[in-house]
């Protein structure tokens, strides 16, 4: 079926990281060789921190859809986060 999709990435850090920032990445590719995307970063040195990416793309049911977090520079130390997805098909 054709539709509206919106994928939803949320990231939540419970434990800090020493240093660094980590990047959420939300992209759905409604079609073959184009993606809709939107990144988000988060500093992680602050517990507690959070972020959400969150991407709208018509296409057909099936459509390839992509999350990632990157680590820029981090520095584990007690590092401790989730990730949370919701794949929506809108009216």
């Amino acid at each position: 079926n054709d539709g509206t999709f919106r994928l939803t990435i949320s990231l939540f850090v419970e434990s800090r990281c020493d240093s660094g920032s980590l990047t959420l990445n939300a992209s759905v590719s409604p079609i073959p060789g184009h993606a809709v995307s939107q990144l988000q970063t988060v500093d992680c040195t602050n517990a507690y921190s959070n972020a959400t990416a969150t991407v709208t793309a018509h296409g057909t049911a099936g459509v390839p859809i992509h999350s990632a977090v990157e680590f820029n520079g981090v520095t584990a130390g007690a590092l401790r986060y989730m990730v949370d997805a919701i794949l929506e098909q809108l009216q």
